[in-house]
């Protein structure tokens, strides 16, 4: 409970904990479907989401504990948890698209091999997996509960919406020294898929190449159920 590593008991324990709850928030959600207590399930669980997302962030900014180069609400994950409570709250459109590409595309990585080293017995431990699992468990909501499923368009805007992030975040990372985003010089200090994509600056072609492709692969089962003849 110390120490955390991946791949380790610990690991899976918490991703199934996590699972759990999220799959009882599911078939809650399923039975207020479609009834008049469903808008007030949105709110209060949009409002717990994002009071997961507060703590977490909140907490890493605090004195003793502060470091501009990594704690700073400027990851990935830490922007689309922050629309994740606005898609629970308000289904569809665009914040349910970013929900689920960049939910499902890139907070999966960070699941399976998570940039910790403290076990459930420290705070930071907390306030790395609440916005992650939240983050994941709503691109899952969003699909067997509220019904959300994304086309072609969706992941151009979702990818668009990555390309912007790049443009504005690989700049700040050159000027800074810091590493958001991990388009920076520097790599996460633990083994990760960012590891197999080359050297930098390479890698940061290399790394929206890959997003290309995955958010394709979570567009295209929905697509092709949607229209069956068209690939595209």
């Amino acid at each position: 409970m110390e120490h955390w590593q991946n791949f380790s008991p610990i690991h899976a324990g918490t991703v199934l904990c996590f699972a759990v709850v999220w799959g009882l928030l599911c078939v809650r959600g399923r039975v207020l479907r479609d009834t008049p207590a469903q808008s007030a399930w949105r709110a209060v669980l949009a409002l717990a989401v994002l009071g997961c997302w507060l703590f977490a962030n909140g907490m890493q900014l605090l004195p003793g504990r502060f470091d501009a180069a990594v704690v700073l609400p400027l990851q990935v994950c830490d922007i689309a948890g922050l629309v994740a409570a606005f898609a629970i709250w308000r289904p569809g459109g665009l914040p349910s698209g970013v929900v689920h590409f960049w939910g499902l595309g890139f907070s999966i990585q960070a699941i399976l091999t998570p940039e910790l080293s403290n076990g459930p017995a420290h705070l930071e431990f907390w306030t790395f997996w609440l916005p992650h699992a939240n983050l994941t468990g709503a691109a899952c909501y969003a699909l067997l509960v509220e019904r959300y499923r994304p086309g072609w368009a969706d992941a151009r805007v979702a990818f668009g919406c990555a390309l912007l992030y790049l443009a504005m975040i690989l700049p700040f990372d050159l000027l800074t020294g810091f590493n958001y985003g991990y388009v920076g010089p520097a790599k996460p200090g633990n083994a990760s898929l960012i590891d197999f994509l080359g050297p930098w600056p390479w890698r940061v072609g290399a790394m929206m190449l890959l997003t290309a492709l995955v958010f394709a692969l979570l567009a295209w089962p929905w697509a092709r159920a949607q229209n069956p003849r068209s690939l595209a």
